[in-house]
Formats: C-alpha cells, structure tokens, sequence
C-alpha cells in the first residue's frame, strides 16, 4: 500500500511538470484568416500542452485550407471541437477543407432558428460517414464564444492549461481588427485588411 502511494503521489507531481515541459517545447499558438471577399473569420487554437485543438467556421476555400495547413505543420492530429459562430451555411462553406485533413470530434453551434434548417442539412451533408456529435446551444466546453454587433469574442478557458484568453473580431470598413487578451500580458492587435486572398495572423504564446 505504501509503494502504491508513493507511485500515486509521483504521478501528481510528474503529471503537471509533463504539461510544463509539453508547453515549453511546443508553446500553443493561435491562426486567424479573415479576408477572401468579406468571408467570415477563421480561427484555430493549437494546445499541446492540454492536447486539445479547436477550429472556429470553415467559410472560405483557400481560409480554411491555410488552417488546415496551420494546424497539420504543428503536429495536430485531429480538430477537437469545431465551432460555428452562426447556423449559417456560409459559415461551413470550405468544411470539407477540414475534414478531407483532420478528423472532427464535436461540432458546437448556437442556437437554432428558422433559417437554420438549410445550416443543418448542409452539415448532415458534408459529414455522412462519420459524423461528429452535434451540441445545439450550451456547453461549448472550453470555448464560449458571444456574438458582437459587427464581429464577435471568444474567451478559452481550459482547465489543462494555464493561458485564459479573450479573442475579439471586429468587422470594420478596412477589414478585420484582431484584439488578444490575456491576463497580466499586454493587449495586441492586429487588422487584417479585407482583400481578394486571406489575410493572416499568427501568434504563439510563450
């Protein structure tokens, strides 16, 4: 009983020091596309320290297949949840540009309305073979994300790991402007200007 305690509290010390190492090694990092003809914004977050990856719309062809790229050059294996900011098949133009690259573990999408209907076809659509489970409203697990007036904010909150962020996304006359925050760092942002391509933004927080 003794030795089994003494594993148990080995394991309590090594198990927190592994995501320290893991964060220094492979520090998370964050993508943001927005641009390709007034698309809606892409966001990916990247997590190796809390094995944990997220992915936010799939609107736009050539977007959402730099995030795809994003995400496979870090080591990703698989987007762990995917969000739709609206149930609007705009918002899932490109999804396949995910999903031919990564496997999906959950889609997260607010709540429903009546012009949602075409939203849930075209999702049924794009994912016949293996689909993910849908959460409809709720849980967003780590992620909980608030529309805006022009644009909207996410806040990532997961218990495994030791960087809280809020993102906020503004839709403006010239673009997009990026604003990250986090606790006890200063506010950065950054505008992505609106333009035939994706303009992009990568940070990685060390």
């Amino acid at each position: 009983r003794q030795s089994l305690a003494r594993i148990a509290a080995a394991l309590l010390i090594l198990l927190p020091a592994s995501w320290i190492v893991r964060a220094e090694l492979h520090p998370a990092a964050l993508f943001v596309a927005a641009g390709e003809g007034e698309r809606n914004p892409a966001v990916v977050l990247h997590d190796p320290a809390a094995d944990y990856t997220i992915a936010v719309n799939a609107d736009g062809f050539e977007t959402v297949a730099a995030a795809a790229d994003f995400l496979l050059k870090r080591g990703a294996t698989r987007i762990d949840r995917l969000h739709f900011t609206a149930a609007r098949t705009g918002n899932l133009s490109a999804l396949t540009q995910y999903t031919s690259r990564l496997p999906v573990g959950m889609v997260s999408v607010p709540e429903l309305d009546r012009y949602s209907r075409t939203f849930r076809k075209r999702l049924a659509e794009e994912l016949p073979d293996s689909p993910p489970a849908v959460r409809i409203g709720g849980d967003g697990g780590t992620v909980e994300i608030f529309p805006q007036k022009n644009g909207f904010e996410l806040v990532y909150l997961n218990p495994c790991t030791t960087f809280p962020i809020r993102l906020l996304l503004e839709n403006t006359d010239s673009g997009c402007l990026v604003t990250l925050r986090q606790p006890g760092k200063p506010e950065i942002r950054r505008q992505l200007r609106n333009s035939s391509v994706p303009e992009v933004w990568e940070h990685e927080f060390r």
